[in-house]
């Protein structure tokens, strides 16, 4: 059962909506605590989950677009060229199978970058509050590291050539999927509960 004071505490909360305040104002222990300990400790864990997930596999997926419009081709060459990372020419080679890995590695690695901003949220809290300025530099550093780390050790060992035009629309592009990473996590961070 929680003490007088802590329900007190609880029920004060500015976050809290007005049909919790008054189950925590009741001395229900089996009534109260799920639903504290979800709102309060759960909410915080579903929300980061869910901006890691939702954010990861939109930019990802709209980063396979993007790779589209600059890139032309076909989707599928698209992604079987995203598969070479693991198998270099051999995927170009391995049809839907191949294809299907592209795209899996594509939402993997959007959900991993993802993961990386939300969860530095967590210890620098300004990359919430300031979400639009820190996720274009996000995407400053996810466009350096996909281009002079990620191809130049995947299986392609591929060093990137630009021109000012390829450099600015891959630039772009990674800037708007920082910037929607940074957006579904700052609503995660901005919806969660504070615990007190």
């Amino acid at each position: 059962m929680l003490a007088p004071r802590r329900r007190s505490q609880l029920a004060s909360h500015p976050k809290l909506t007005s049909d919790l305040k008054r189950l925590i104002g009741t001395r229900s222990h089996n009534a109260v605590m799920p639903i504290v300990f979800y709102r309060i400790n759960g909410r915080r864990l579903y929300g980061r989950v869910a901006a890691i997930l939702l954010g990861g596999v939109t930019a990802g997926s709209i980063d396979l677009g993007s790779a589209y419009l600059i890139n032309g081709g076909s989707v599928g060459s698209i992604l079987q060229t995203i598969a070479g990372g693991l198998l270099a020419e051999r995927a170009l080679s391995g049809g839907a199978t191949t294809a299907a890995l592209g795209a899996f590695l594509q939402e993997f690695m959007g959900v991993l970058i993802a993961a990386i901003y939300v969860l530095g949220c967590r210890f620098l809290p300004a990359l919430a509050r300031r979400w639009v300025i820190s996720s274009l530099a996000y995407g400053v550093v996810i466009f350096l590291v996909m281009n002079y780390v990620v191809l130049p050790l995947c299986a392609w060992r591929y060093w990137p050539h630009f021109s000012v035009r390829t450099f600015s629309e891959n630039l772009a592009a990674m800037l708007l999927f920082g910037l929607i990473v940074g957006y579904f996590a700052q609503r995660a961070e901005s919806h969660r509960l504070d615990p007190v």
